[in-house]
C-alpha cells in the first residue's frame, strides 16, 4: 500500500491549506524527511517533509488551490510496487495557480504520462518558505537573490535586504557595473520625485517588516559628555585647518567599535537557522534623506582614528544627499547609529532595520544647538543614549553589559583613542 501524503494541519485554527510549491515533480523518487512542499496559512509558511521514501504520485490539484485538512494531496510508492490508478479529486481552487511558483513546468500529453520540461532539484532554488512568501508579496525574483544560508538557500534576511535594496543580484548573474556611472545616475535621479518616492518607499518597508518581525529590547541610559566635548572641542582647535570637523557622533561610532570588541556576543545577527556571529566591527550610519533614510555601513571602525572615523562619516553623509549611496555599501555589520545629537529630542527608540540586531541612538546634546562658534564653555549635565535590541539575538543582561562598557568609554574618551 502506498503511503498517503495529506494536507497536514499546522495551525489551531487552520481548515485548509495552499500548497505554494512542491520540491518534487510527479513520478520522481523522494527521500524520507526531505522536503516535499510549502503551505501557507493565513499566519505563517511551512516546508512539509515527505513521510516514507519511493516514488511520488500527485494528485491533480494546482498550485494555490485551497485544499482541506486530512485530504490526500500524494502517495508515495514503495520500490517495486505498481503504482495505481490516482482518484480523482474535486476541490474548489480559490487562486489561479502561478506558472512561476511551480518548481518546474509540466506538459500534460493525451497518449502518455506527464513529462517534466523544467530544471531538475539539483538545480532549483534552495529558499526557506517565508523567504519564498516574502518575494512572492513584494515582487521579488529568487533567482537575483544571493542566498547566505547553507548550501547558498536564501532565507528570509536575504530577500528583506533585496527588498530594502541592499543586495546586488546572485554573483554568477550579475552584471558589472561602473562605480562612476552609477553614482552620476543616482545623483541625476536625486532631484527627481520618482527616486525620492522610492527612498521613502524602501524605508517604509524595511522599518514595516522590522516592526513586524523583530521582537524589541530596549535600554536607556545617561552619560556625562563633559569630558568627551572637552576633547572633541580641544582635537578640532588642533585640527583648525582641516575640512571635516570631528563630531560627538564619531566618538560614539569609535566607542560602539571598541564596546562591540569587547562584548562579542552583540556582534551578532539573527538568522533563519539561529544567532549568527559575525567576524568584523562595521557599523551603519543612519542618515536621513528624501523623506526616507540610507544606512550606509563604515568597515572596520575598531581599526580607525577619530579622524578617520570623521572623514568617513562626512563623506557617507554628503553622498547621501546626493543620492550616491550605492546599494552594496548599505550591506553588513550587526549595530547602526542614529545621531540625534543636534535634535530638541532628548530620547528616541527607533525600530532595528533587519538582519541587524542593534540600533544606538545619540539623544540631544543641547551645547550644540545654543554654543558660541567653538563651544568653549557650554556643556550639557548629560546625554540620554537608547539601545533597541533584537531580543532574539540578545538578551537583556548582554545589551545591558555592552552599555556598561560604552558608557564608561563616553565619559572617559580618552581611553578609546588608544584603540
Amino acid at each position: 500500500m502506498p503511503t498517503e501524503v495529506i494536507m497536514p494541519k499546522v495551525d489551531m485554527d487552520m481548515s485548509v491549506g495552499t500548497i505554494s510549491i512542491w520540491h518534487a515533480e510527479d513520478g520522481q523518487r523522494v527521500e524520507k524527511s526531505e522536503p516535499l512542499f510549502d503551505i501557507e496559512t493565513d499566519k505563517a509558511s511551512m516546508e512539509i517533509e515527505s513521510p516514507a521514501a519511493g516514488i511520488l504520485r500527485l494528485a491533480e490539484l494546482p498550485v494555490g488551490t485551497s485544499i482541506p485538512i486530512g485530504q490526500a494531496v500524494a502517495w508515495i510508492y514503495a520500490d517495486g510496487e505498481e503504482p495505481a490508478e490516482l482518484p480523482k479529486i474535486q476541490v474548489e481552487s480559490t487562486d489561479q495557480p502561478d506558472p512561476k511558483e511551480s518548481c518546474a513546468s509540466v506538459k500534460t500529453d493525451t497518449d502518455g504520462p506527464r513529462t517534466a520540461t523544467g530544471e531538475t532539484p539539483h538545480d532549483r532554488l534552495r529558499a526557506s518558505p517565508l523567504a519564498r512568501r516574502l518575494a512572492r508579496e513584494h515582487g521579488i525574483h529568487l533567482e537575483a537573490v544571493a542566498g547566505s544560508g547553507p548550501r547558498r538557500r536564501i532565507t528570509r534576511q536575504d530577500v528583506e535586504s533585496a527588498i530594502s535594496g541592499r543586495v546586488h543580484v546572485a554573483p554568477d548573474t550579475a552584471t558589472p557595473v561602473d562605480s562612476e556611472v552609477a553614482m552620476r545616475e543616482g545623483a541625476d535621479l536625486a532631484g527627481t520625485a520618482s527616486f525620492r518616492e522610492r527612498i521613502r518607499l524602501e524605508t517604509a518597508m524595511r522599518l514595516s517588516e522590522a516592526n513586524r518581525l523583530v521582537p524589541h529590547l530596549r535600554l536607556a541610559f545617561d552619560i556625562r559628555p563633559r569630558k568627551l566635548l572637552e576633547l572633541r572641542n580641544e582635537l578640532n582647535l588642533l585640527r583648525s585647518n582641516r575640512e571635516t570637523m570631528l563630531e560627538p557622533v564619531d566618538f560614539v561610532l569609535k566607542a560602539a567599535a571598541v564596546a562591540l570588541q569587547t562584548n562579542p556576543n552583540c556582534n551578532v545577527v539573527w538568522a533563519d537557522n539561529g544567532i549568527q556571529k559575525l567576524g568584523g566591527f562595521d557599523l551603519a550610519l543612519v542618515i536621513p534623506a528624501f523623506g526616507g533614510q540610507f544606512t550606509p555601513v563604515i568597515r572596520e571602525v575598531e581599526r580607525m582614528t577619530i579622524t578617520d572615523i570623521a572623514t568617513a562619516r562626512a563623506g557617507l553623509q554628503t553622498r547621501a544627499m546626493s543620492g550616491e549611496i550605492d546599494r552594496k555599501g548599505c550591506d553588513g555589520g550587526a549595530a547602526a547609529i542614529l545621531d540625534m545629537s543636534r535634535a530638541e529630542a532628548v530620547e528616541a527608540t527607533p525600530a532595528i532595520e533587519t538582519p541587524r540586531s542593534t540600533m544606538l541612538t545619540i539623544g540631544s546634546i543641547p551645547s550644540l544647538l545654543r554654543s558660541d562658534k567653538h563651544e568653549h564653555s557650554i556643556v550639557s549635565d548629560s546625554v540620554r543614549i537608547t539601545l533597541s535590541a533584537d531580543n532574539r539575538a540578545i538578551n537583556a543582561e548582554t545589551a545591558a553589559a555592552y552599555l556598561g562598557t560604552l558608557k564608561s568609554l563616553l565619559e572617559s574618551p580618552s581611553a578609546m583613542l588608544a584603540f
